[in-house]
């Protein structure tokens, strides 16, 4: 199961670390609060679309990541919601491969990612 590092932007434009998201194999998405480990709970109405032709173990640029406004504490003490959808991204340059709301994390607010932690992505 590939697992992504959840991030948020900031009013500070900066980004916050807001725990791990999971996608299994069969699509369903889940969400590991900061600091915890574990499976995590799934994200109500959270989805997964292999619109670029790959599948949840092995995403293909232009596959897609709903997380439903999941609303998530960040490292910071803040709570963060991830609106609309990611859509995946190969590595480029400085940026890992992985789920990106807009082209990249540019740290505006409501602008979140999800990038690769090397759990399990090919």
């Amino acid at each position: 199961m590939p697992g992504y590092d959840l991030q948020a932007g900031t009013s500070s434009g900066q980004s916050v670390d807001c725990g791990q998201i999971i996608v299994t194999g069969s699509g369903t998405v889940k969400h590991v609060n900061q600091g915890q480990s574990g499976g995590g709970d799934p994200v109500v109405g959270g989805s997964y679309n292999p619109a670029g032709g790959g599948s949840a173990s092995n995403p293909q640029p232009g596959d897609t990541l709903y997380l439903n406004n999941l609303s998530a504490q960040g490292s910071d003490g803040n709570w963060y919601n991830f609106p609309g959808t990611a859509t995946f991204q190969d590595a480029n340059g400085s940026q890992k491969k992985g789920y990106y709301h807009s082209a990249s994390l540019d740290g505006q607010v409501g602008d979140w990612d999800c990038e690769d932690d090397g759990s399990g992505l090919p």
